[in-house]
């Protein structure tokens, strides 16, 4: 059994370095220190000395730097800090990461650098992307058999006043169900409740019953 009072600096350092999650260790200007071996492992880097002494933020795609910089200001202050955003591999492969940033202090308390804990998240984003392209597909199709029943009630109430009333309520009515079904599968799905709501019983409201 493992006791805290006979860890050593060296066997803390190399369960760090066994972690399956990329450990890098910042210093105060953003630059990285040291990395773990699995860490170096899952970024596919040859050569580690190539990303000791560079900046963190380069590391990453330039539409997402400014995020990773502004991580390590906020962690300055105490905050700890999480975000998720993509960076390829040393070798090109796409990866999303599930990084959390937070602030390393002396025994004095003096802040003498970042702490960086990276988690491979790919295999999740993935799926959620092919997720978020079925239920698209799903909407598409939805909104194209609701406009054709649509256009074939109203071809079979054409000529008949009555019909043609009848027609044109249930059409509402088909469209707002419509509305309603993607709500389920929506990114834009309303997060008030006195939107979402009426909304939802839109299509079964009657004259009799509002």
């Amino acid at each position: 059994m493992l006791k805290t009072a006979t860890i050593s600096t060296e066997a803390l350092a190399n369960v760090i370095d066994q972690s399956v999650d990329c450990v890098k260790l910042i210093d105060l200007a953003g630059a990285v220190l040291w990395m773990n071996s699995n860490g170096i492992c899952a970024m596919e880097i040859d050569d580690s000395t190539a990303v000791y002494g560079r900046e963190w933020s380069g590391l990453w795609p330039e539409e997402n730097r400014a995020l990773v910089t502004d991580s390590l200001t906020r962690a300055q202050t105490g905050e700890n800090v999480r975000f998720e955003a993509f960076c390829p591999t040393a070798k090109g492969a796409p990866r999303w990461w599930n990084v959390s940033v937070s602030r390393i202090t002396s025994p004095e308390g003096e802040h003498i650098g970042y702490l960086a804990i990276s988690r491979d998240v790919t295999e999740a984003e993935l799926q959620r992307r092919q997720l978020a392209l079925a239920a698209d597909e799903l909407r598409h199709r939805l909104k194209n058999t609701y406009a054709m029943v649509c256009g074939l009630v109203s071809v079979f109430a054409m000529g008949n006043r009555e019909h043609e009333t009848f027609a044109k309520e249930m059409n509402a009515r088909l469209l707002a169900l419509g509305t309603a079904q993607a709500f389920f599968t929506s990114p834009d799905v309303p997060r008030d409740v006195s939107e979402l709501i009426p909304a939802l019983v839109k299509p079964f409201v009657t004259s009799g019953l509002r």
